[in-house]
């Protein structure tokens, strides 16, 4: 790790994390790193939900859980779902679906399944009953739980694989309610009365993501180890006085941001996933309520803002928004590319925005974290020769390929046994240690982090220019320009033109043409 750059948790990968972890005794596992994290430090908070006003004149309330909370919590929950799943009869546990807005059900849901030894699929509510059925049928999953907000998507997915001939597959109501007195004093239970949780080895697979089969035409699942979701994290002792916010959704990237912050005992706020819609005006009320709650009850200021591009777009138009950004010490970006003319513009008003990226083969590898009052340059991702876990082949056209070594301290089983290298990215960049991505060379694909330089599409180019004052809200599965269908049908309305301009706006939907819906849209990648 350099050693003229402090880092912490928020930027921290996980070639750096393997120094910070040096002589320290890390957990591999979600269950004993729970139950440590609820018994050592039971008081600190660990997460938040902003609970959106019924009244749009009254101020949002929230929901504040302790490390404590968790703990109990999860346990109640386990005895709760225990006599409900299906036992296959071996010694492995089955694999159990989750369809759940991202709220405290499911993140005690998911916790509690867990702690019985699942293997838990977490189902983006984006997909249509058919991807949910293959999803199910590809892990051999027997039961999925669904929260009531999405009871017809889940019937649907259940009639389809019995009509596949699967007759012992059952969907059931979620029996989890946090809000319920029962929860309530489950979380007050005394700590000698939690029964313990499986054990669980840092190679079992704890859960698992899925793609969003664009490209593929159906979603495949990306399964996460105990090891990889936790054990690989940086342990950092001094991380509980900065908080994180995450638009993310748990299903998505907020299980990682999760216990990423966790794992340096900070706390994380998420957007709440149910009810509302992600824009610029829910989120600046979400980080009003974690303000309100910072000053009050002393919790952790919100610190680190996580967050998609398009969601940075809606904040840059936004004047609170960006004073938002503004006031973090760091701004992270993720999960697509963020146009240069945005990422160029924050910088500009003085946001310390960075780029994160990673693969879900490797997991977090570099990062734009720097010096911010000297270095401008947010594009471009720093490499630590010291570790020397990663290598720049220079190739004939001047562009250069990163080599993740074989000491890399996480990657999936999917990648071939013996060999030394994996080759990902093809970049460009003015040094070894400043590289930008270019383009993908291989068969690997990036799947967490990119930061290519892309033009926005004409919808969000349009959507965060300032005299366009229109909300757009993502369909099924995000913003993309298959929402903006009749873009295809006239070829010349693609031409993007150079803002600011005013542009007839005819071919895109209104809001009131948008199903409700609760989720930010953001979709894993292939």
């Amino acid at each position: 790790m350099s050693q003229d750059l402090d880092t912490n948790y928020f930027v921290c990968t996980l070639g750096q994390a393997t120094v910070v972890n040096q002589g320290k005794n890390i957990i591999d596992n979600i269950n004993d790193f729970i139950d440590h994290q609820g018994q050592e430090i039971p008081n600190l908070p660990a997460v938040g939900f902003p609970i959106p006003a019924k009244d749009a004149s009254a101020a949002w309330t929230h929901q504040l859980y302790t490390f404590q909370d968790l703990w109990k919590g999860s346990a109640h929950v386990s005895e709760v779902l225990k006599p409900l799943v299906k036992s296959t009869g071996g010694s492995e546990r089955e694999t159990v679906a989750l369809l759940c807005p991202s709220t405290s059900n499911f993140l005690f849901t998911w916790l509690g399944l867990i702690r019985l030894g699942h293997a838990v699929l977490l189902i983006a509510p984006q997909c249509q009953p058919a991807a949910i059925a293959h999803l199910c049928k590809t892990c051999n999953v027997k039961t999925i739980f669904y929260d009531a907000f999405y009871e017809k998507l889940a019937l649907d997915a259940v009639e389809v694989i019995k009509s596949d001939c699967v007759s012992d597959f059952e969907g059931l109501l979620l029996p989890i309610d946090t809000t319920s007195p029962r929860f309530q004093e489950a979380l007050k239970k005394p700590s000698e009365d939690i029964a313990k949780s499986v054990k669980a080895k840092g190679s079992t697979v704890g859960y698992l993501h899925h793609t969003s089969g664009t490209s593929t035409g159906l979603p495949k699942p990306i399964p996460q180890t105990h090891y990889a979701g936790l054990g690989v994290l940086p342990r950092f002792s001094n991380g509980s006085d900065k908080a994180t916010f995450t638009t993310t959704p748990l299903y998505h990237g907020g299980v990682a941001d999760s216990f990423r912050a966790w794992a340096a005992n900070a706390m994380i706020w998420l957007f709440p996933g149910k009810g509302v819609p992600i824009t610029a005006k829910n989120i600046v009320s979400c980080l009003d309520v974690a303000e309100r709650e910072h000053k009050t009850n002393s919790t952790p200021a919100v610190k680190y803002f996580a967050s998609v591009p398009y969601v940075l777009q809606m904040m840059a138009a936004d004047t609170k928004g960006l004073q938002n950004l503004q006031s973090m010490d760091i701004v992270g970006v993720g999960g697509a590319a963020l146009p240069a003319e945005v990422g160029d513009g924050l910088v500009a008003n003085g946001v310390n925005l960075i780029s994160r990226f990673g693969s879900a083969e490797c997991g977090f590898l570099m990062t734009s974290h720097r010096d911010y009052s000297e270095d401008k340059e947010w594009q471009y991702l720093r490499s630590d020769p010291q570790l020397q876990v990663m290598s720049f082949e220079r190739k004939e056209d001047g562009n250069s390929e990163l080599v993740v070594l074989s000491n890399w301290p996480h990657r999936v089983s999917t990648i071939e046994k013996g060999k030394s290298s994996i080759k990902l990215i093809l970049w460009t960049g003015e040094d070894k240690q400043r590289q930008r991505l270019l383009c993908n060379s291989g068969p690997l694909r990036t799947a967490s982090i990119h930061t290519q330089r892309l033009a926005l599409p004409l919808p969000l180019r349009l959507a965060t220019h300032p005299d366009h004052r229109q909300e757009i809200r993502p369909g099924p599965s995000g913003i993309r320009n298959r929402d903006f269908a009749p873009l295809r049908r006239r070829p010349h309305l693609r031409q993007r033109p150079t803002l600011p301009r005013r542009t007839p706006l005819p071919f895109i939907r209104r809001r009131e043409h948008f199903p409700e819906r609760p989720d930010n849209g953001t979709c894993a990648n292939d």
